[in-house]
């Protein structure tokens, strides 16, 4: 099974959120392109017969999922309990201090009664401000008090989580979480999760009914058109949305998804700027509902068979037909939404409704039952549209997202600058990606600003090709791909456990932010390998003693070529969340694993620059090397200054991420003298280190 996130755009104004439903005709619809009618038909079957594996969400906005609030609800009730309690004290507070008012209050009266007879009237004023005084300490009291009941009142507690559509992703668990506390729970404890908010508005509409029946004398009908929008908590609309696909390799869907990934890697859009627009909804002639996918990711690879002896729960994404034959309904927290569309059967005259289950219910699996696609059902429906025979089916067969995960926090301290880049495939080039770089830029660390022609950028979601009329600038987003991440955290062998860790671990691209992005030279050693064959010779003949070496120099490697790269000290973190198939003693024993073998990888640098050292001075002893008076022996000190400064890492926490490590920072044995390779010395210039270090730590 393959996961897919696709990405878009919100262009249209919202009049609804696409369901799985419609997402799954859309797919298949644009299937047409990349397959046959005959595979297309045998697809729908099987999807249908259970035979063939598809899940399809909702669409979310990015980085979210549907907020699960009848179960954090019940996990709060004994949060909720105590602040009853709290309550019910703080409102006999309240009495006593409104009774203490109303006396206070009573002798005020008594006292300006007084002051008219004009005795003793400095006595009263004194008294006076006193009684003043307490009666305002009383009206502090009692305000900060109001504060408190509001801050754990169950219904405002409640508004609050009503107000949580969408909960950030890696949120969710910790929103979960609050219920295992035992404390009170406070409105302000709910402030510090990211989510967004649905607004829904209408707008008047009106339908010539006269013009589309072509008959006078109609009148004009008019309806309301309801417009969508999604805000976080500061107010900023959402225009970024997502929805998930699991579906089995080589079938239809993963076939188009493939094709329209490849669309979206490219740099080619439409004439609107576009990678590829499409309509998600009604109204679409009107613009309304119009999207444009621009990046699908492939998130993991996986299977749906549980393989933990303890039943599971899921977080439902889309419109689901359960079967409850599989599911623990007592135990599941199940909101149920009747459709509005046509039956899909009638029998005995008697037509069917249908019911699903919505986004963000909470779906428990009966104890003996293990795969989780079987939780949801599509429906036979080519009775009802004879047209469609051939594919008609609703779909209902819902992604779900496993709850009982771990959440491991890795915080990450670039220690060498990290270079991740799609290189030739997204490069930018002088007068046809951007005019010039201009030398007052920040983060400019170049030798020769005007000689650069190509610049390899870090990866970004943003498209930065054929802006000829413009300098060169940095994008405000920048990200580490899940992939390449993964990939630097579990290097060596693979063995089952290995396997299991790839498949059952959920990584996210990190953001970085554009301000830890450097545009900088590559730097490299060069001539530090040298065979007879590739060296000048004095005269004709090849003696030993004729040939001459070429200088060893460390300079910028191919000086019209800059790199983005996140620069050197940046810290960043990841959430990764692991399946409950995972320990976390797995995962942190598998890091320790990528650790050792991260300080084998720089034991055999150490090596590399001994040899290279020893091969020099034999050049040089040899009379192979002539020495420029102004380069004389600043080769030598540069090696000896990397291998210094590699020894005092060695101990530390560190791995490999990114490119232009050399072969030394990719095998992961320790190399005998046997073994003779070439490494390339990439070696940044500021750190005298190889380049991609970056050290990690726990949280």
């Amino acid at each position: 099974m393959i996961i897919y996130e696709v990405k878009l755009k919100k262009i249209g104004e919202m009049t609804t959120l696409p369901d799985s439903q419609r997402l799954f005709g859309f797919l298949i619809n644009n299937s047409k392109k990349y397959c046959s009618e005959v595979e297309i038909s045998s697809f729908v079957r099987d999807v249908r017969e259970r035979k063939q594996k598809c899940m399809i969400s909702n669409l979310v906005p990015s980085g979210y999922y549907p907020t699960p609030k009848d179960l954090v609800m019940k996990n709060l009730q004994c949060r909720l309990k105590k602040n009853q309690e709290e309550i019910i004290n703080f409102e006999k507070e309240q009495m006593e201090l409104k009774s203490k008012s109303e006396t206070i209050v009573e002798n005020l009266k008594d006292i300006n009664n007084k002051k008219k007879a004009n005795s003793e009237e400095k006595k009263l004023n004194k008294e006076l401000a006193e009684l003043k005084s307490n009666l305002e300490e009383i009206k502090v009291c009692f305000n900060k008090n109001s504060e408190h009941i509001n801050n754990i009142s169950s219904k405002n507690i409640y508004e609050t989580i009503k107000k949580m559509d969408f909960i950030d992703q890696s949120q969710l668990k910790e929103l979960l979480k609050l219920g295992e506390d035992e404390g009170k729970i406070e409105v302000d404890d709910l402030s510090k999760f990211k989510y967004i908010k649905k607004n829904q508005t209408f707008i008047q509409k009106f339908r010539l009914e006269n013009q589309i029946r072509q008959l006078s004398g109609l009148p004009n009908v008019a309806y309301s058109l309801p417009i969508l929008s999604f805000e976080n908590q500061e107010g900023d609309v959402q225009l970024n949305f997502s929805f998930f696909v699991k579906v089995m390799e080589g079938t239809c869907i993963s076939k188009t998804l493939e094709a329209m990934k490849k669309i979206t890697d490219t740099d080619e859009n439409d004439m609107y700027g576009h990678k590829i627009p499409c309509f998600l909804g009604g109204k679409g002639s009107s613009g309304y509902n119009e999207y444009s996918i621009y990046n699908i990711e492939k998130l993991i690879d996986g299977d749906d068979v549980i393989h933990s002896s303890v039943a599971a729960s899921y977080l439902n994404m889309g419109m689901l037909l359960p079967d409850f034959d599989i599911i623990d309904a007592q135990n599941s927290l199940l909101d149920i939404h009747t459709s509005d569309r046509k039956p899909f059967e009638i029998e005995n005259e008697v037509p069917k409704i249908i019911s699903f289950v919505t986004a963000g219910s909470i779906i428990k699996l009966k104890q003996d039952k293990k795969d989780a696609y079987m939780i949801g059902r599509s429906i036979d429906n080519s009775k009802y549209n004879p047209m469609y025979n051939k594919n008609a089916i609703i779909f209902g067969n819902s992604y779900l997202v496993e709850l009982e995960v771990k959440l491991m926090k890795l915080k990450f301290t670039t220690v060498s600058p990290v270079i991740l880049s799609p290189r030739m495939e997204k490069a930018l080039y002088k007068g046809v990606d951007f005019k010039e770089i201009d030398g007052k830029s920040k983060n400019l660390k170049l030798k020769k600003i005007d000689s650069i022609n190509i610049v390899y950028p870090f990866y970004s979601y943003e498209d930065r090709g054929l802006l000829s009329e413009k300098n060169f600038s940095f994008v405000n987003n920048y990200y580490i791909p899940a992939s390449s991440l993964k990939g630097g955290l579990f290097v060596g062998k693979k063995c089952e456990d290995d396997n299991m860790l790839r498949i059952k671990s959920v990584f996210r691209d990190i953001n970085i932010s554009k301000d830890y992005i450097e545009l900088k030279n590559l730097h490299k050693f060069q001539y530090l390998y040298q065979k007879a064959g590739e060296i000048d010779t004095v005269g004709k003949d090849k003696d030993k003693q004729d040939l001459v070496y070429k200088t060893p120099k460390f300079e910028p490697f191919f000086t019209g070529v800059a790199i983005e790269m996140i620069g050197t000290g940046k810290k960043f973190e990841s959430e990764i969340l692991l399946k409950t198939e995972i320990s976390e003693e797995l995962f942190k024993k598998k890091l320790d694993e990528s650790f050792s073998i991260t300080k084998i990888k720089l034991e055999n640098y150490i090596n590399e620059i001994e040899l290279r050292i020893t091969d020099i001075n034999e050049w040089i002893k040899n009379g192979n090397l002539k020495q420029e008076e102004d380069n004389k022996e600043d080769y030598l000190s540069k090696l000896k200054e990397i291998k210094e400064n590699i020894k005092s890492l060695i101990d530390r926490k560190l791995l490999f991420l990114g490119g232009y490590k050399g072969i030394l920072g990719s095998l992961t044995s320790q190399l005998d003298k046997s073994q003779k390779v070439q490494n390339g010395f990439y070696i940044d210039e500021e750190t005298m280190l190889p380049y991609g270090l970056v050290e990690v730590s726990f949280d």
